[in-house]
């Protein structure tokens, strides 16, 4: 009889060990979500994305200017294509900058 609790204990304890590791794992992935969002509130105050559109714009001109790329990197030939894919924001500024365009590299 002693036995026979001792084992339901066992199995009890088991299925609340499982119940506690989902619990965990569930606030685990809060937490991610969490500091995830923490961390774009974070960088909305970075300078660069307090900047206007212009100025972003004579950036990247800059840059497209000095950097035809002889090798892809990340897959992009041309320096105005891998600053598209930072954010929505520099993509939009590089769609609407026709002047970071006027390179082509062959």
């Amino acid at each position: 009889e002693y036995l026979e609790i001792v084992v339901k204990d066992i199995a009890w304890l088991d299925v609340e060990i499982q119940r506690l590791e989902d619990t965990v794992e569930k606030l685990e992935q809060q937490r991610l979500n969490a500091r995830k969002r923490r961390d774009l509130i974070l960088a909305s105050f970075a300078p660069i994305n307090r900047a206007p559109a212009e100025i972003l714009a004579e950036i990247f001109s800059l840059y497209c200017e000095d950097e035809i790329l002889d090798r892809p990197l990340m897959g992009y030939t041309h320096p105005a294509d891998l600053l598209s894919v930072v954010c929505f924001r520099w993509k939009s500024t590089v769609e609407s900058t026709p002047k970071l365009w006027s390179r082509i590299s062959i």
